[in-house]
């Protein structure tokens, strides 16, 4: 008789073993995957598990990709817990493998993109890359967190491991923390990884134990089960804490941490400390390398030189702007007279003005100097229509200086002929326009010369 195979709900072998990359599990189950979409759960937990503020924006979950959920008798694909995303792998070589849960029951189930015959032996396949980052990173947290709060007496209140940088909030209210305390944390934490101290995982069981088996232990990483068993992670004597996560065996795999800056948040309650570990480290810097010697290049001076090129560079473009703005000014103000005097001579007292050089900036400026000049003058019965493009296109904005009867018989009829929108009060009407082509500038002046 085939034996029946039970579904994991304890512990996973992962748990067990951090460092296991394939593995043989039986399929228990595997049906449809129910779920459509829904909003990500919350990344951010305490360091002993609690949920943090969670993103107020629903994000499209890995496991709403999944077209089968498959649970099996053992797993080494951690499942999302304790503020560490899930492992992802794939599963008899062909399925993959994009979300690992744990329901509330403690049943681990398995979201892939594929199905598997259910009874079927199949070996699974991790994405170590994946899983050391987060092992990493996670150790790091542990780490920062126990060390600044015996250096500083701050405890931790929430951490999120991010894709790229993670960050870790301490209860700071009372007294704000500065940057010479961050300072010496990251001292302290690369001291640490240097001194090479064990990490290790283990259960601990109170007296009334019953023998049951630790894989049956509830991995919340706060809740004992029944018989007041928990899984808890040591750091040497650093730190022992209890956690559900993927852990290195010792700091010196953390390789180092750098914390990357610190910030007030939360109302001035916590204080964020951003930071990256192990091969995140190297990556940045890499990255960090790279935009230096582009910078190299660009600047012509080494990365010394850096910072007093661009503030240079600064200083330059603020004094052309200025410089800019002055000759703008004279030309809209040039600009102006020119549209207005031809206005007034103009048989029909219409004049049209149209630009890709400039932006609506500069045809509001004109437009004002018009309005201004009309007043100055006591100038009623002339129009001028100003308009700007951009190079290759037909849309663009437009402004109508011109008497206040025309623009209120004629201005939505305007606006419907350049297949725009706009309004107006008194002596000016503007808008937006997809059709400022010469044909349709053409329509626009009979519509303007209408008696």
């Amino acid at each position: 008789m085939a034996m029946t195979r039970q579904a994991l709900r304890g512990l996973a072998r992962c748990q067990y073993d951090s460092f296991l990359r394939s593995f043989r599990a039986h399929v228990v189950s595997c049906e449809p995957n129910p779920q459509v979409a829904g909003p990500s759960s919350a990344a951010s937990t305490s360091k002993k598990g609690k949920a943090a503020v969670a993103s107020s924006a629903a994000v499209l979950h890995p496991s709403s990709k999944a077209s089968h959920v498959i649970t099996l008798d053992d797993t080494i694909l951690f499942p999302e817990g304790g503020g560490q995303p899930s492992d992802q792998g794939v599963l008899a070589g062909c399925v993959n493998v994009l979300h690992v849960c744990r329901e509330s029951d403690g049943l681990v189930k398995h979201y892939c993109d594929g199905p598997l015959e259910s009874g079927a032996e199949v070996d699974i396949e991790l994405d170590w890359t994946r899983r050391f980052d987060h092992m990493q990173q996670h150790s790091g947290q542990h780490l920062i967190s126990a060390l600044a709060e015996t250096m500083f007496q701050w405890n931790t209140s929430s951490w999120t491991l991010g894709k790229d940088r993670c960050n870790v909030e301490f209860d700071t209210e009372e007294k704000p923390a500065s940057a010479e305390q961050i300072e010496s944390l990251e001292l302290r934490c690369n001291q640490v990884i240097r001194d090479a101290v064990p990490v290790a995982a283990h259960v601990e069981k109170n007296e009334s134990d019953s023998g049951e088996d630790p894989a049956a232990v509830a991995v919340d990483s706060e809740k004992k089960n029944q018989h007041g068993e928990k899984r808890v992670v040591r750091i040497g004597e650093v730190d022992n804490n209890p956690c559900c996560g993927t852990h290195v065996t010792c700091t010196s795999q953390l390789q180092a941490i750098k914390l990357l800056s610190f910030e007030r948040a939360r109302g001035g309650k916590v204080t964020r400390v951003w930071f990256v570990v192990g091969n995140r480290v190297l990556s940045m810097l890499g990255s960090m390398n790279a935009h230096t010697a582009a910078l190299t290049k660009l600047l012509s001076g080494p990365m010394e030189q850096h910072l007093d090129a661009v503030q240079k560079l600064q200083l330059d473009l603020r004094n052309e702007r200025r410089s800019r703005t002055r000759v703008e000014t004279a030309f809209a103000s040039a600009t102006a007279s020119r549209l207005h005097a031809q206005a007034r001579s103009s048989p029909d007292h219409v004049v049209l003005y149209t630009t890709e050089e400039f932006d609506n900036v500069f045809i509001q400026a004109v437009s004002v100097q018009v309005e201004a000049l009309n007043k100055e003058m006591g100038s009623t019965d002339s129009t001028v229509f100003l308009s700007c493009t951009t190079a290759g296109s037909t849309a663009g904005t437009f402004v109508i200086i011109g008497p206040e009867s025309l623009l209120r018989e004629h201005g939505k009829e305007v606006s419907s002929l350049v297949d725009g929108k706009g309004g107006g009060r008194g002596q000016r009407f503007q808008g937006r326009a997809a059709d400022l082509s010469p044909a349709t500038l053409e329509r626009v002046r009979e519509c303007l010369t209408k008696t």
